[in-house]
């Protein structure tokens, strides 16, 4: 699936690709990476946890949940013009498409715009720039006009047809490139197969997505200040979950964006059960990074760091910067995420990090991202941004060694163009790494400044 994003916020044009299991963008301060990766969280939530996620998931194929309503009138209006018309046949594809994403945008636009609202300051100014998000996978491929609220598209789908008849015993006939719809004199029942079409193509675009994911998840940059700064409400939150169920609203901050809302939320209900099929992974991270134990503590709901070889346990606000910053990344792998390697569906969980470096020594960032890449093997989706360029480095050398697969791994530059905003560009990558074009010019930037300090002091002496 891809998702493409033009003119949001800081960001001219956008596009991940999210075939790969392994995702890092670089780039510049303040130009755009959280926010495209905030956008992408946000839809995609929307399609998992929204109106329109475990009901269409779990919903039988000709059965929609209840709180989705197809219109019929276009479709009472469209077989009436046909009856009136006195034609044979006629071609209603276009209806039926218009239709089925007309559907998309009732359940899928409110949710997501209020997310969009929860979490970007002062959105009614972006969308004064008509920002668009463009969703493609399979037959399915539409593009979401924000200022609008509207969805369109298109969809590889066989030619739905009208035609004429005398028999009331003939409703409709599906062949293989084309399904026909019978007419007398009647709309009632040729619009309600129309709709029942619609249907179809809502249920099964939704669950083109729906089926390829199993959870969300995201963790801010400032990972140790945020969760510090908000752990007084932690015990609230871990109540409100318990009684989750009776509540119609999800439980939100005012004034803290969603994506931090549902960092800060996981990590206050976590139910204190480490989840063994990850095991190998978080525990390299305790051996070789924390060379610690993170554990939850339930009667102080917080997390706890255990120094190897000492009997003292520590809460974040006593740690250092790294193991503050590193601790939520392993609480996420021990506690909250859930991997599909044991189960036949073998839908992934998409893990979205801001910079995975911060407060971490260039050993650590090595060491870290070494274990990323064989994190992609569990069935978990890597999304991440950074300006570290060991991370870049480091990648490059595992491809080589042929430890992490190219065609997994997706290395993207943002950079600025202009007052319009930044423009995203795929780095090419092949067996040997991608060629850096991100951090070559800084490091020439220092080699050539050491030259001319150097060859200013030779001429002084």
């Amino acid at each position: 699936m891809k998702i493409a994003i033009q003119n949001f916020g800081p960001i001219k044009e956008f596009c991940y690709d999210l075939e790969k299991d392994l995702i890092i963008t670089y780039g510049n301060n303040n130009i755009g990476k959280s926010y495209a990766m905030q956008i992408v969280y946000l839809l995609l939530k929307t399609f998992l946890h929204g109106n329109m996620g475990m009901p269409f998931r779990n919903s039988y194929w000709n059965i929609m949940p209840f709180h989705v309503e197809i219109s019929l009138k276009e479709p009472e209006n469209t077989v009436q013009h046909f009856i009136e018309s006195g034609k044979s046949s006629e071609t209603i594809t276009d209806l039926v498409i218009r239709e089925t994403y007309r559907a998309l945008e009732n359940v899928l636009m409110p949710e997501f715009m209020n997310s969009c609202g929860n979490t970007f300051g002062n959105l009614e100014k972006t969308l004064e720039n008509r920002p668009v998000i463009q969703v493609s996978h399979g037959k399915y491929t539409f593009e979401m006009d924000l200022k609008a609220k509207k969805i369109t598209g298109g969809i590889a789908a066989k030619e739905v047809r009208l035609k004429r008849t005398e028999s009331d015993f003939h409703k409709s006939r599906n062949y293989d490139q084309h399904l026909d719809i019978y007419v007398t004199t009647s709309c009632e029942q040729p619009a309600q197969l129309i709709g029942k079409e619609i249907q179809q193509h809502l249920l099964a675009c939704i669950r083109s997505i729906t089926n390829l994911y199993n959870d969300v998840y995201f963790l801010p940059a400032s990972r140790s200040g945020i969760y510090s700064g908000m752990n007084a409400f932690g015990s609230i939150v871990a109540e409100l979950s318990k009684n989750r169920a009776y509540f119609t609203k999800r439980i939100e901050f005012p004034g803290i964006s969603e994506p931090i809302s549902d960092y800060f939320i996981s990590l206050s209900n976590i139910k204190a059960r480490a989840n063994d099929s990850l095991s190998d992974y978080y525990t390299r991270i305790e051996n070789d990074i924390l060379k610690g134990k993170v554990t939850f503590d339930k009667s102080k709901n917080a997390l706890i760091y255990k120094p190897q070889n000492m009997e003292a346990a520590f809460e974040m606000t006593e740690v250092s910067s790294m193991v503050s910053e590193v601790s939520p990344i392993v609480a996420f792998l021990k506690y909250i995420l859930t991997s599909q390697t044991k189960r036949v569906s073998r839908r992934k969980s998409i893990l979205f990090i801001e910079e995975p470096e911060a407060h971490l020594h260039p050993n650590n960032q090595i060491a870290l991202i070494e274990i990323f890449a064989e994190l992609i093997h569990a069935d978990i989706k890597l999304i991440m941004s950074s300006h570290s360029n060991y991370i870049f480095n480091k990648l490059n050398n595992l491809v080589l060694a042929g430890r992490l697969d190219y065609h997994q791994y997706q290395p993207i530059v943002l950079t600025e163009h202009g007052p319009e905003g930044s423009i995203s560009k795929l780095l090419s990558i092949d067996e040997l790494g991608a060629e850096d074009e991100n951090f070559v010019d800084v490091s020439q930037m220092l080699y050539y400044e050491r030259e001319e300090i150097i060859q200013q002091l030779n001429t002084e002496e």
